[in-house]
């Protein structure tokens, strides 16, 4: 989109410029919440800019605690299990998860800044960004007990049940599903997640500062809201978002359906 707005802006600017529409072209940096990015802008009427660029946030490891409790119904035929082979396999029916995760976000975006006056500074913005839904990733690990962790030992009996030398040959298999019948996917110890939100998120803004500015450099100041939805968590292609084990998250995630954005500019007019 930049490129093609620089295109455009080439090309207009000899034939436009009595009518000052597409012939002044600026080209700036940002820094904010929305990560940090770069702007090209040009004025088609002196009441409207548009602008035209791309941010990301760097990726950044978070550490949350406590992000969830699993609890295990345990088949018939492992509870009648002789004490000594359940000794072998000792199952526990709760299990409780920290997590280790990371969160970045990347997007495209095109916006136009409407100026209540010809010489007005204050502006607002309307528009959108648009990027992957993926913006974080979690692995959630079980706090450990013993020699192992829970999930590696559902693991082996799974296992175990298929070999015909063992004691649990032909007994039912455990099942980690939450408590509304979603099956929950692991490997080994870790129960992998991602957040997703909206693609395309439509965004509104206010700020001060021109689109191209006046003299060769210029400073603007954005705040507006960027509408991304409801973030929701997956567990391999399972929505989990609503699963009661996992609420103490979302009760935190439903409420927050916009995403702040707080921003500083520098442009330079290149003509």
């Amino acid at each position: 989109m930049a490129a093609a707005l620089l295109s455009v802006v080439a090309a207009q600017a000899q034939l436009r410029d009595d009518k000052n529409i597409f012939n002044h072209l600026s080209l700036g940096l940002n820094i904010g919440t929305g990560g940090i990015g770069f702007e090209v802008g040009t004025v088609c009427t002196p009441y409207i800019g548009i602008r035209a660029g791309f941010e990301a946030i760097p990726s950044f490891t978070v550490s949350p605690k406590n992000i969830a409790n699993i609890h295990v119904d345990l088949p018939a035929d492992y509870q009648s299990l002789p004490a000594d082979v359940k000794a072998e396999y000792p199952v526990q029916s709760d299990m409780n998860f920290d997590g280790k995760g990371r969160v970045t976000m990347k997007n495209g975006k095109l916006l136009f800044d409407i100026y209540p006056g010809k010489n007005c500074m204050f502006h607002f913005t309307l528009g959108m960004y648009a990027g992957t839904s993926h913006i974080g990733s979690l692995v959630a690990s079980q706090v450990n007990y013993g020699d192992m962790a829970n999930l590696d030992i559902v693991t082996k009996y799974n296992n175990d049940i298929n070999d015909p030398s063992k004691y649990v040959y032909d007994n039912a298999p455990i099942d980690i599903k939450m408590k509304d019948g979603t099956q929950l996917y692991y490997d080994g110890n870790a129960v992998p997640a991602e957040i997703r939100v909206n693609p395309v998120k439509p965004y509104f803004g206010i700020g001060v500062g021109r689109t191209v500015p006046r003299k060769r450099v210029g400073v603007k100041g954005e705040l507006g809201v960027m509408y991304w939805g409801t973030p929701r968590i997956y567990n391999g292609d399972n929505d989990i978002t609503k699963c009661e084990e996992i609420r103490e998250v979302t009760r935190v995630t439903d409420k927050i359906p916009v995403y702040p954005m707080l921003k500083i500019t520098i442009f330079g007019r290149i003509f």
